[in-house]
């Protein structure tokens, strides 16, 4: 968020309940970030639909999204899905249907241990080795 805001993007918050998207933003204390509801969202507009529930997490089928969301974004747009494991998710397969990028959190997972390995030892390891290692302790067909 912070380099979102700091970049000067406006940021929509979407929850299942608006009171808790109204909650988030209100964190921020920023006119760029709004909440709106999943059906009021200017879905047209948005370049990034970051997924950061926990929907997909237990079971890949599960979504906190209906599809007909995908129809509105632009073919440029990017669905980040911060779960990691498993590696697709059913918001992230209904994107790729759509035509649209998507990436898991792996990605994010290896950065963040790179910076706690870097806090808690000293050493400034290359992310490369995080990500691998996070890969290759992934089931087969299981790889981000």
């Amino acid at each position: 968020m912070h380099a979102l805001l700091g970049a000067g993007q406006r940021v929509w918050i979407v929850n299942r309940t608006l009171e808790r998207a109204q909650a988030v933003a209100a964190h921020w204390n920023s006119p760029h970030v709004q909440a709106v509801s999943a059906h009021a969202a200017p879905w047209e507009a948005a370049a990034l639909v970051v997924n950061a529930s926990s929907a997909g997490l237990n079971d890949p089928d599960q979504t906190p999204l209906d599809a007909a969301f995908l129809t509105r974004l632009s073919a440029g747009a990017l669905m980040y899905d911060m779960v990691y494991k498993p590696a697709e998710t059913r918001m992230m397969r209904e994107a790729r249907a759509a035509g649209l990028s998507a990436e898991n959190g792996l990605g994010m997972l290896a950065h963040q241990a790179r910076l706690a390995f870097r806090a808690w030892t000293g050493a400034d390891v290359p992310v490369s080795v995080f990500l691998n290692a996070l890969q290759a302790d992934a089931p087969a067909g299981d790889q981000g």
